[in-house]
């Protein structure tokens, strides 16, 4: 568990540059389009402005963070294969297990960072204007339209499916390291089992197998889901908490089968590359 910890701490602080980089252009791009709207005076209040500026910070974090993820899964495919790293004192699947939860908390401080970002100039906005300060305690119901464009009561939100939704966003993101580590450590089994058979035809045959070979893994591992009959009457209902909550479960299902061929894959059939 220490070596773990270790390992975990590592690869954590090299991940966090990545994430420090991607916010800091996001920042930098929020910055630079806010003020060219205030010198097109766009805005015609500081509110207005300052709401502009989360709209853009919430409207850039999905490309950030898809970008974060992009680069991040190269990055794992890397270590995963790399000789250096699996000179730890640990199996390769823990290391694997590592180096994807180290790329999953440094995600998670991606967010982190941009939710504070967020809330930074909406403590501004509620210090500095008695008008925006009584629609965060009425519920945004006074605002006019010059100084935000919210119009929303915070007794309307349904807060569970706020909840469920940010499970399904972690779950989802897991999903991405895990079909990203499978579609590698499976073709390099198989291409590695095929000697002289490693040509871009045989590769993308046999990725092209494997799309196949997860779809119809997906749907087996779906049926393994009892039918409930208040779950498909909420969701027939139009119920989307009890939509989510179905999903949810697939996911996490998908999620830890995958991630278990994933370790069993690399503890036993992918073998280190050299020079890494």
């Amino acid at each position: 568990m220490v070596n773990f910890n270790r390992l975990f701490s590592q690869l954590f602080k090299q991940k966090s540059k990545t994430t420090y980089f991607i916010f800091m252009i996001q920042l930098a791009t929020v910055l630079v389009i806010s003020f060219f709207f205030i010198f097109k005076s766009t805005f015609k209040s500081l509110i207005g402005f300052l709401m502009a500026v989360i709209a853009l910070i919430i409207g850039t974090s999905f490309i950030a963070e898809f970008i974060y993820l992009i680069i991040t899964s190269w990055q794992n495919e890397k270590i995963n294969r790399s000789q250096t790293w699996r000179l730890a004192p640990m199996s390769a699947g823990k290391i694997y297990l590592d180096n994807t939860l180290s790329s999953f908390v440094a995600y998670m401080y991606l967010f982190v960072l941009q939710v504070i970002s967020c809330l930074l100039p909406v403590g501004l906005s509620y210090s500095i204007s008695g008008q925006f300060r009584h629609a965060i305690n009425t519920g945004f119901g006074h605002l006019t339209k010059d100084d935000i464009w919210i119009n929303m009561a915070w007794s309307s939100i349904n807060w569970t499916l706020v909840l469920e939704s940010f499970v399904f966003f972690i779950l989802l993101s897991l999903a991405f390291y895990i079909t990203v580590s499978f579609f590698n450590f499976s073709t390099r089994s198989i291409i590695d089992f095929l000697p002289g058979m490693s040509s871009r035809f045989v590769v993308g045959l046999v990725r092209l197998i494997l799309i196949g070979l997860i779809c119809w893994l997906i749907i087996e591992i779906l049926q393994v889901l009892p039918e409930d009959t208040m779950f498909s009457s909420q969701i027939g209902n139009g119920n989307d908490v009890w939509y989510m909550a179905r999903l949810l479960i697939e996911f996490l299902i998908f999620d830890v089968v995958f991630g278990s061929i994933n370790v069993g894959l690399v503890d036993k059939f992918v073998e280190a590359k050299q020079n890494n």
